[in-house]
């Protein structure tokens, strides 16, 4: 059983042999959330969590130098994104949107986007694609391929990506459309968002 936190230590074993200690950002009794640091060269590697000195449990992840995940709001890898869209009126005014709510049983649904003649960028959030760039990563929501501005490490949190990219209004009224990210020729998971 793990400790706490603080005891708590993830040893990576790398396929070149070399080992490294992962950043922890959570641990509690049943889970461990680390971040595997860039260093760690793709292929097999070997997992050793201790806690108090003792190790409490082993495992074996795969790693690949790039594998795009998109990260879901309901935290299943399916279903609405979690994402945001950032909505510029004609005046300048900026405003922040999530593009999914709760719903009365505690899970996430589709917030309904409407374009109300503003402008509105699609910012997803995932892991995995930050070896890729804005002109190796494709978009496509619905039918309509998108341009991507930015894909790449978000920046204040570790292992966070990011892709920003326009809307555009002939999206408006499509309903509940998919969402598919591809990076250098690697697709992540599909999600959906939905349009008023």
């Amino acid at each position: 059983n793990l400790t706490s936190g603080s005891d708590t230590k993830v040893k990576l074993t790398d396929s070149s042999g070399a080992s490294s200690f992962a950043q922890i950002l959570f641990a509690s009794a049943g889970q461990v959330n680390y971040v595997v640091p860039a260093s760690v060269a793709a292929g097999r590697v070997d997992v050793q969590v201790t806690s108090g000195g003792n190790t409490v449990g082993n495992g074996v992840l795969e790693v690949d130098v790039l594998a795009p995940t998109l990260f879901s709001a309901n935290r299943n890898g399916a279903g609405v994104a979690a994402a945001q869209v950032l909505r510029i009126a004609p005046d300048g005014t900026q405003s922040y949107e999530n593009v999914a709510q709760l719903d009365g049983s505690g899970q996430y649904i589709a917030a309904r986007i409407d374009f109300r003649g503003d402008r509105l960028f699609l910012l997803l959030y995932g892991t995995g694609f930050d070896a890729g760039s804005a002109k190796n990563t494709t978009l496509q929501v619905f039918t309509s391929m998108l341009a991507v501005s930015f894909a790449g490490p978000q920046g204040q949190y570790v292992g966070l990506d990011q892709i920003n990219a326009e809307l555009p209004s002939s999206l408006a009224g499509s309903g509940a459309v998919a969402v598919v990210v591809t990076v250098s020729g690697r697709t992540a998971n599909p999600l959906s968002i939905t349009f008023r």
